[in-house]
């Protein structure tokens, strides 16, 4: 143990052989909390297949991933929050990863664990919370917008963990813009889009307007293909892989604006594969939520194009996470009608819940906007919706997504 980290998968191997996983050096920490400290993800694979406890505790409380937010490893928090560690386990004096990432600074950490379900609001034995431990205004303003609605990754922590630079100028020629700078649909459900230019700028991110400057393209001809997007729904898969569906760009008074249908499959080496589908099957979508059950995506509500949302109704579709083909999923019972911008989580049995967010009704022929105050479940095996809670209250149209470009 004590020369762990600096030894190789022979040694590793013997120690498993041997059945010495659980030996601790003089800190109380085994091969498991070595590999944590060394940040060597591919031994801690290894360790975990062989029965490693993921949760395991050394010296003063100390697991992996207390040690990994301390230490500003985001690449080793991700990977414990995917294979299932507990997000909220304090060590002996009562902090927790997010505690902890956020005394570090770790910006990154710190949302990975925010957007896993970390409790904010969790007290230290000295009466300290994660909000108390910021260390600059950005830190704490991030702490109390979850504290109180949630939080969701930014776009640089998305091309983070999808390995893809933030902006970086794409190599763009003007015949390569010209051919393939429009929005187009799948003619098959689903078609694998092979585009250059498109592929250019998801590895780039820049705007549409900055592809435009790039070329030289003053006419108004339409939107500019972009990656670049806002109510894009992020979801991860096994093996470190990740979901991008949908999305809008820019405002629907901007000649870029465009909201998008497509599916954009990650690892976090960069790699990455485009989607098309055809309107019919799969229309655009854009602030809907994606909650992945088993092998398949579950994609809820979300706003598109004026005329494209039924009245009352919510939309479901399905999208199967191995052809990576989307059927429309018919629900009956109590749906919370045009739902948008809200939250989803599977409860690990047969049901989805949806939260927060708002609902758009059409009363007395206008569109009214109401904050979503109720919790609803959509039971997966039956496919029936109940309204869980009894209440919900009216807000202003003045929302972000209160424009008549929606609906």
């Amino acid at each position: 143990c004590p020369t762990f980290s600096q030894s190789g998968f022979g040694y590793l191997a013997q120690l498993i052989q041997t059945k010495a996983m659980k030996m601790c050096n003089t800190f109380e920490h085994s091969a498991w909390l070595c590999a944590a400290i060394a940040g060597d993800i591919d031994k801690l694979t290894l360790l975990l297949s062989s029965g490693a406890n993921i949760d395991e505790q050394g010296q003063r409380g100390s697991s992996a991933i207390t040690l990994g937010a301390a230490r500003a490893n985001s690449d080793l928090v991700d990977w414990l929050i995917e294979n299932g560690a507990s997000i909220d386990l304090a060590d002996d004096c009562g902090n927790t990863a997010l505690m902890l990432a956020t005394k570090a600074a770790a910006m990154v950490c710190v949302q990975l664990l925010l957007d896993a379900g970390a409790d904010c609001l969790r007290v230290n034995r000295r009466g300290n919370t994660a909000r108390s431990m910021a260390p600059n205004e950005s830190f704490a303003r991030l702490l109390d917008e979850a504290s109180s609605t949630g939080t969701s990754l930014t776009t640089h922590v998305k091309r983070r963990l999808t390995g893809l630079s933030d902006e970086a100028m794409p190599e763009l020629t003007p015949s390569q813009y010209y051919s393939d700078r429009s929005r187009r649909f799948g003619s098959l459900n689903p078609e694998l889009m092979n585009v250059p230019f498109w592929h250019q700028m998801i590895r780039s991110g820049i705007t549409a307007y900055k592809a435009r400057q790039i070329v030289s393209d003053d006419d108004n001809n339409g939107p500019v293909w972009s990656f670049n997007r806002s109510g894009m729904s992020f979801t991860r898969l096994p093996g470190r892989r990740f979901v991008q569906i949908g999305g809008e760009h820019e405002d629907c008074y901007d000649r870029d604006f465009c909201i998008y249908n497509d599916v954009i499959v990650q690892s976090h080496a960069g790699e990455f594969r485009v989607y098309g589908y055809p309107a019919a099957c799969f229309p655009p979508i854009s602030f809907h939520s994606a909650t992945r059950v088993s092998n398949v995506i579950y994609i809820v509500g979300g706003l598109s194009y004026p005329g494209s949302a039924k009245v009352h109704m919510t939309n479901v579709y399905r999208l199967n996470c191995k052809s990576w083909a989307i059927h429309e999923v018919r629900t009956r019972g109590e749906p919370p009608g045009v739902i948008f911008d809200h939250k989803a989580r599977f409860d690990g049995s047969t049901r989805l819940i949806v939260w927060d967010g708002k609902i758009s009704e059409t009363i007395d022929g206008k569109r009214e906007v109401f904050d979503n105050d109720a919790e609803f479940c959509l039971n997966l095996s039956e496919m029936i919706w109940t309204r869980i809670s009894a209440y919900r209250r009216a807000s202003d149209d003045s929302d972000d997504h209160g424009d008549s470009a929606y609906l």
